[in-house]
């Protein structure tokens, strides 16, 4: 990976509406699909999707940098201020294409 690169960034919803997380939005400097586990260097994300018990083990002892945020853009720029990059979200028109399909995303997991 780059120095000062944002890259790869994976953006989820976090399980409980931020109760463990502290926020709704989560980003994580990792490619992975949160809701279906996998395993990174640093730790695994399976813990933050867990139950009640794990999720708060999990954050309590999380041993990455994890954005927090209540939109997805939000997350992105708490974990770019964590890892001292500069970012900044795209235009308006991007963004709201980018959070539409997180959250279209989100909910059609939780309906199922």
């Amino acid at each position: 990976m780059m120095d000062n690169m944002l890259y790869p960034v994976t953006v989820f919803t976090s399980r409980y509406g931020g109760t463990y997380e502290g926020a709704p939005w989560i980003a994580v400097q990792l490619h992975v699909d949160p809701h279906i586990g996998g395993r990174q260097d640093e730790q695994s994300l399976d813990g933050c999707q867990g139950d009640d018990v794990d999720c708060l083990m999990w954050y309590e002892n999380v041993l990455i940098p994890i954005g927090r945020g209540d939109t997805p853009d939000e997350a992105v720029k708490d974990l770019a201020r964590q890892l001292n990059i500069n970012w900044a979200p795209g235009d308006d028109s991007s963004q709201a294409r980018w959070a539409k399909a997180l959250k279209n995303s989100a909910e059609e997991r939780n309906t199922e």
